[in-house]
């Protein structure tokens, strides 16, 4: 094609070339099947690039770009086939009408043919070459026809295949797009899960170490008034249960306002149960009880005023309460009180 091409025809060559970006390609797609007029032009255009390509003018990088981008399906490259036994018969068809038309046939000037001359001559050596050439231009006309007709269905299909690839494609990035961002959400509430059972954690553990606060200044307050009241006299005593001793005694001097009971603890216990309660009892009535406590140092402590405990035998009772809120009697502690 020698002629200089209109901006638009140049487009279209840019398009079938393969030489168009993706938004490009997309708008002069959308404008190809709106349009009669453009689609028909398109349709020129590709085939002067077909006859173009047959005849082996194309050279250098415009070659290379054709082959690549062009000839990819079996019915492009069956076009250029086509386009090429279709030149290679009108060459022909034109040397045999010109080697058929090389004799020429003079009738005189003052005569006037006759119907039967007419008809003799139609039907003469020119005659049937002239008709043989017609028909070879008719048959080409019908030939190109019927060509432009099948190119425009196939291309508007191509069009169509391509849009719906495209469609296709789009909507498998979507549901991988969907699949990652749910992922991600399932990733998150797991998370949250997991924070909010930290977060219990933390604060069963602050319950916990403010319990053991509240218990310290409890003992600090108990210090600082036995230390405002020298006449306070305590007795210790630690209950530690010794093999073979199955009563423990216990000999408190009649001067001990206050006597303490030291209870050691395994530290396994400390990990097991929530608080503790430490209760003396006698002939199966209490006398007097620590209410919920912590460990101290691994121990528990209860505080019995002297008045109350006379010389008799008490029953030290120890008890765990889980987490669940379930309570377990840990030991119980046979005593016997003698005043001195």
């Amino acid at each position: 094609m020698t002629e200089k091409r209109t901006p638009e025809e140049a487009q279209m060559e840019k398009y079938i070339l393969g030489e168009m970006s993706d938004a490009e390609r997309e708008t002069f797609e959308e404008k190809f099947i709106e349009s009669e007029e453009f689609f028909a032009r398109a349709l020129i255009v590709e085939n002067e690039l077909v006859d173009s390509y047959a005849n082996e003018t194309f050279t250098g990088d415009k070659l290379v770009k054709f082959e690549r981008n062009y000839l990819t399906t079996h019915e492009k490259r069956k076009k250029v086939e086509n386009a090429r036994t279709l030149q290679t018969f009108f060459e022909r068809q034109q040397e045999e009408a010109l080697e058929k038309a090389e004799t020429p046939v003079i009738v005189a000037a003052q005569e006037k043919p006759s119907l039967w001359d007419s008809i003799r001559a139609f039907f003469s050596p020119q005659g049937v070459a002239l008709q043989y050439g017609m028909a070879v231009v008719l048959l080409a006309v019908t030939i190109a026809g019927i060509w432009l007709f099948v190119d425009r269905s196939r291309l508007k299909d191509e069009l169509a295949q391509t849009k719906t690839n495209q469609t296709t494609q789009k909507e498998e990035e979507l549901e991988k797009q969907i699949a990652i961002a749910r992922e991600k959400e399932q990733d998150l509430q797991k998370q949250i899960g997991q924070q909010k059972e930290q977060n219990n954690t933390l604060s069963g553990e602050l319950d916990v170490q403010r319990e053991q606060l509240k218990q310290l200044e409890k003992e600090l307050n108990q210090l600082r008034q036995r230390q405002s009241n020298p006449s306070e006299n305590i007795y210790v005593a630690t209950l530690i249960r010794v093999r073979g001793e199955d009563v423990k005694t216990l000999k408190i001097p009649q001067t001990s306002n206050l006597i303490r009971l030291q209870i050691p603890l395994l530290v396994a216990d400390e990990t097991e149960f929530k608080n503790y309660e430490v209760s003396l009892n006698q002939n199966s009535a209490q006398i007097v009880g620590s209410g919920s406590q912590k460990l101290s140092n691994t121990r528990l402590i209860l505080n019995v005023p002297s008045k109350l405990l006379v010389a008799g035998d008490y029953v030290v009772f120890v008890k765990g309460k889980k987490k669940d809120g379930s309570v377990q009697t840990l030991s119980e502690l046979k005593i016997k009180v003698e005043r001195e």
